[in-house]
């Protein structure tokens, strides 16, 4: 089994997923070269459990989340997460992907080191 073949439980590992900031558009990456072609957008995220923030990849169609400086709690639909290795940091770090992401109505997440 490849390291990048590894998949990773969200919901154990980051509890719930707030998003932090407003999305940017990703490109398509062929054979180890940036296309022009968009192939999604990327909201970086913090995690309610650990405290990690990360990059989500959604790759379907969505309305756009609008950051305006407070976190927003996220359901991420079709999501999918992998280890891979990145070899300049020489550090393991997470790929989230996901086919569609939507805020949840504004409610009290339960965090590790209380609440919102």
């Amino acid at each position: 089994m490849n390291f990048n073949e590894i998949k990773v439980n969200l919901a154990e590992t980051f509890g719930e997923i707030m998003v932090v900031s407003n999305g940017r558009e990703v490109y398509l990456y062929i054979d180890g070269k940036k296309t022009e072609k968009v192939d999604g957008i990327a909201y970086k995220a913090i995690s309610t459990k650990n405290w990690n923030t990360f990059n989500i990849k959604v790759t379907g169609r969505h309305t756009p989340i609008n950051y305006t400086g407070a976190p927003i709690p996220v359901k991420l639909i079709g999501a999918e997460a992998k280890l891979w290795f990145d070899y300049k940091a020489n550090e393991p770090k997470i790929s989230v992907s996901a086919e569609s992401i939507e805020p949840i109505p504004q409610s009290r997440i339960k965090m590790a080191k209380g609440e919102i």
